[in-house]
């Protein structure tokens, strides 16, 4: 029996999430980057506007707007990485075929074969 199948980027996120879930401290790193930075930075963001007083102007507090703007973005930040490693660790078109005889497991792909007996 054989399958064939293509890897994309949709699998790899998945693996990554699976694999950032493996123990408790990468759990809570990768919790904290895609929920508790986003977080802070909206209250970044918010203390920024609301502590602003009327007559002066949000100038003063342009620190925390960028700090809590960064921490907003960083899921997509982490995103486009995750992206770029993908592009980078490909180098095919992804293709890839995993063969099951009686004996043996064959998994070949665009630049690698490998057999288990």
């Amino acid at each position: 029996m054989e399958i064939k199948y293509s890897l994309s980027f949709a699998d790899y996120a998945a693996a990554q999430a699976l694999h950032a879930k493996r123990s408790v401290l990468p759990y809570l790193i990768h919790l904290a980057s895609y929920y508790g930075f986003p977080m802070m930075g909206l209250f970044f963001i918010a203390l920024a506007v609301f502590t602003t007083k009327p007559g002066n102007s949000i100038q003063s507090h342009w620190i925390t707007l960028l700090c809590g703007a960064y921490l907003l973005c960083c899921p997509l930040i982490l995103r486009q990485a995750a992206k770029r490693r993908f592009k980078t660790s490909q180098s095919g078109d992804g293709d890839c075929a995993t063969t099951f005889d009686e004996n043996s497991i064959r998994v070949t792909g665009p630049h690698s074969s490998s057999v288990i007996e």
